[in-house]
This record gives C-alpha cells, sequence and structure tokens, in this order.
C-alpha cells in the first residue's frame, strides 16, 4: 500500500496490537515449536477482535488447525506470567469430582457445595479440613491445592455459547459493508 503523495510503502495500516503478555498467551496456545516438522505442518494459531466473545469483547487467539479446542481471551493473565499465588491461597483447596467431565474440563465443586462447575473462577475455594472431610465421604472427590491447580489452569470454551464460524463471519462481512459506506 503506497501514499499518493509519495512512492513509500505504508506499513502498520492496519493489523492487530499486542502487548507481550498477549503474544505469550497466543504463543501458549500455539504449542510446543516443531522445528523437525514442515513449515506448512506446523501448528498455528488465529488472533481475532470479538465484540461479542465468551469473555467480552477483546482479542481472541483460536487453534487454526484444532478449532474444536476453542479459543481463548488474550487478557494477559495467562497462568504462566500471571502473579504467585497470595499466601492466603496456599491452604485452600479446590474439590475435583473425578466421576465426571466436560470436554477435558474436569468438574469442581462450587462454592459451599452449591453444585458442580467447571471454571475456576466458579469453583469453592475449601479448607484443609473441609476438602479432606468430602474426600473420605466420597473418594471421587478430590481435593487439590488451589495454587497448585491456579497455576496449570489455562482457559478454555464452552462451546454451547459459541457461534459458527460461518456466523462469525457474516457478522465481519456485515461490518465490512458499513465501514465502507455500502447499504
Amino acid at each position: 500500500m503506497t501514499s499518493e503523495k509519495s512512492a513509500t510503502p505504508i506499513y502498520n495500516a492496519g493489523g492487530i496490537e499486542l502487548t507481550a503478555c498477549q503474544l505469550h498467551e497466543a504463543l501458549l496456545m500455539a504449542g510446543t515449536p516443531e522445528l523437525g516438522v514442515p513449515f506448512e505442518d506446523r501448528g498455528r494459531v488465529r488472533i481475532f477482535q470479538s465484540e461479542t466473545g465468551h469473555s467480552g469483547p477483546g482479542l481472541y487467539c483460536e487453534c487454526v488447525d484444532v478449532e474444536e479446542e476453542g479459543c481463548i481471551l488474550l487478557d494477559g493473565s495467562s497462568p504462566a506470567i500471571a502473579p504467585t499465588a497470595q499466601a492466603v491461597d496456599l491452604d485452600m483447596f479446590y474439590i475435583q469430582d473425578t466421576r465426571q467431565f466436560v470436554g477435558n474440563c474436569p468438574m469442581w465443586w462450587g462454592p459451599n457445595g452449591s453444585g458442580y462447575v467447571t471454571r475456576l473462577d466458579e469453583a469453592g475455594r475449601y479448607t484443609e479440613q473441609e476438602a479432606v472431610k468430602q474426600n473420605r465421604t466420597r473418594n471421587t472427590d478430590v481435593p487439590w491445592l488451589c495454587a497448585e491447580i491456579d497455576a496449570l489452569s489455562r482457559r478454555t470454551v464452552d462451546f454451547q455459547h459459541m457461534r459458527t464460524r460461518e456466523e462469525r463471519l457474516a457478522e465481519l462481512a456485515l461490518t465490512d459493508n458499513q465501514a465502507v459506506g455500502n447499504d
């Protein structure tokens, strides 16, 4: 793309700006570099802007070749770059119901034993005494230190709220037509 005033190319006319933390999250989503694999067969990610994503407006990243993995909001809160757990969390536990999973997501006890959830931010946090007591009641309810699970967790997507790729592309086409002034 060149300007009418000059033959000098204009760079960065569009594109997406990422912070270092957001770029790090996208790289984590892409996986381990596959140096011995042909370039065209390596894992790829797609980064896109969405106003109606599962976590609200923002930049999202999805695996191109494994779309069923879902997408993540690039918000800079990746566990690999997140601050270490607070001392107050060291003695708190999540309780996992090991009898079932939703996709590859474990089921966690909700707060005060109020059902099950797949999202850690909705999971209950229990004292060691509460967690051990529940495990002795039902050995499939396994206590895990919150600090350990928080350090290993990664965001996932609940697909029941995701629009299809065709719906997203149709919205982008509509947005593009409106931006150009076409009716």
